[in-house]
């Protein structure tokens, strides 16, 4: 899922924007939605230097637009932007890329299956080496990290050696096993 905030919107390229966008949307793989963020209206004015005076011009709107993507791919994302920003007179604050709960819930848990897989692998491979038979696992530690950088999806810590901590990277779940090992 993807999202940015489009600002300084006038309301002439407004309807241009939306229409771009739907046009972009029409046979793309992603569902996109606008919203509008905010909308803020102020004076338009102007210095005059040499009289020293502000002079009321009339008044400028803002608006700004959130667009999120869902399903997003490089080419539709691509898309999507060369389509607003021909529009003209627009400019993107931000994007920010995040995935759904779902998919999220389903990733972590994926991970810690493969993490837990890949350290019992490890742990046979060690006793074998050391030609030893390997018991019962003892203790697990887990380092979570958090996948998510448009809002939290909460992340847990559990103690584990600093090494296996600085190894996992964002998308990974780092697991520690302790296992009893008999020669």
């Amino acid at each position: 899922m993807a999202e940015w905030k489009l600002l300084q919107i006038r309301p002439a390229s407004l309807n241009q924007v939306v229409s771009a966008l739907s046009q972009t949307a029409n046979g793309a793989a992603g569902a996109i939605s606008v919203t509008t963020d905010s909308i803020s209206v102020s004076p338009a004015t102007s210095f005059n230097s040499k009289t020293q005076t502000t002079m009321r011009l009339g008044y400028q709107m803002q608006q700004v637009l959130r667009v999120s993507i869902q399903n997003v791919t490089s080419q539709l994302l691509a898309s999507v932007v060369d389509s607003v920003v021909k529009t003209g007179d627009v400019s993107i604050g931000s994007i920010n890329f995040g995935l759904q709960r779902g998919t999220v819930q389903r990733m972590t848990l994926e991970g810690r299956t493969r993490a837990t897989a890949d350290a019992a692998g490890t742990a046979r491979l060690y006793a074998q080496a050391l030609d030893a038979e390997l018991g019962s696992v003892i203790s697990l530690a887990e380092l979570s990290v958090n996948t998510s950088p448009v809002g939290s999806t909460g992340g847990s810590e559990m103690p584990m050696d600093n090494n296996m901590a600085r190894s996992a990277s964002i998308g990974q779940q780092a697991v520690t096993l302790r296992y009893l090992c008999c020669p």
